[in-house]
């Protein structure tokens, strides 16, 4: 299908490439030439923009001396369509995929499959306690992200400890090292954000940074 729009002195049509298109193109060039108007014609694919360019001149030299006279091949403009046309895809209301959801968790309880269990195999580095308690007391209680957004960390463990989650700068299960210097207390969020976020890289290089600084201050000589 050819759609035409523009008012004034020009007009634009958009087209696919390919046999019986050209004939529709004149047809609208004709009719713009008649207007006053020059023509930019869209090419769908941008590698066939040449040769478009030729099957529509060697059309426009079968019109009739009338007719060409009325819609010269100057008058034509060619340019690729900036991008690939696509079907967009519908959005669907949070409502909605929330209900849909919803029926896929109870087709899966009814299917049973919730009731299946999977064996989990492997081993763990052991973690050294005192090197998380250290970590712990140097906090203070609040998250050492510099840049966290709740650094007065208001929640306690069911002990009544601070809510803080100590992490190593390098996985521990990757051979990170278990010692005050390379951990970092963190609140759930910062410790979230370390382990899942965009930024996460980032976020360890600066936080390797702040554990070091501060363990450099609370061990003085201490290995």
């Amino acid at each position: 299908m050819i759609g035409r729009f523009g008012v004034g002195a020009k007009a634009v049509i958009s087209l696919p490439t390919g046999v019986g298109k050209t004939v529709n193109a004149v047809a609208v060039a004709i009719e713009a030439a008649r207007q006053g108007q020059r023509l930019t014609v869209v090419v769908k694919d941008r590698h066939e923009v040449a040769e478009f360019k030729e099957e529509l001149e060697a059309a426009w030299a079968g019109l009739d001396e009338a007719a060409s006279s009325l819609a010269a091949p100057d008058g034509l403009r060619l340019v690729p369509e900036p991008y690939a046309p696509r079907r967009l895809r519908a959005r669907t209301a949070p409502v909605a995929e929330y209900r849909a959801l919803c029926r896929r968790a109870v087709e899966w309880e009814e299917s049973g499959r919730d009731q299946e269990r999977r064996e989990v195999a492997g081993d763990r580095r052991v973690r050294n306690p005192a090197a998380r308690r250290a970590v712990v007391i140097r906090s203070g209680g609040g998250c050492e992200n510099p840049e966290c957004l709740l650094p007065d960390l208001p929640y306690r463990t069911k002990a009544g400890e601070p809510l803080l989650e100590v992490d190593h700068i390098d996985e521990h299960a990757g051979g990170g090292r278990d010692h005050p210097a390379a951990m970092i207390a963190l609140c759930p969020n910062c410790h979230s954000n370390k382990t899942h976020g965009a930024e996460q890289a980032l976020l360890t290089e600066r936080l390797r940074k702040v554990a070091a600084e501060r363990h450099a201050a609370w061990a003085a000589s201490v290995a």
